[in-house]
């Protein structure tokens, strides 16, 4: 990443960097990377355990569209020198859905 990073600010100065990435690049070196750089992310979290406790115990999700809900939270992986802020989504899914996906 920081090759193609340093490529594009060379070949584009000026150049507004937004990065989206699945959970497989959920590392807290690449993230503060990200932020030193100022860029802005998206990222699928990894599900750990506390973060799954999160989200499952949540009261009072906010509908944003028909059948999907979110709500905000900072949070703090172990090993990580400071929180970061997520935003958690639902979908609420039928039962065709449901049973297409074995629960």
């Amino acid at each position: 990443m920081h090759k193609v990073i340093r490529r594009l600010k060379s070949e584009i100065p000026g150049v507004r960097i937004r990065v989206r990435q699945d959970s497989a690049f959920f590392d807290d070196k690449l993230l503060r990377m990200y932020e030193s750089e100022s860029f802005k992310y998206v990222m699928v979290a990894k599900i750990y355990e506390d973060l799954a406790l999160n989200v499952k115990n949540r009261k009072g999700w906010i509908e944003i569209l028909d059948g999907v809900d979110a709500f905000e939270l900072s949070w703090e992986m172990k090993s990580w020198s400071e929180a970061r802020d997520f935003v958690a989504y639902r979908f609420r899914l039928s039962n065709k859905e449901i049973a297409k996906h074995k629960g």
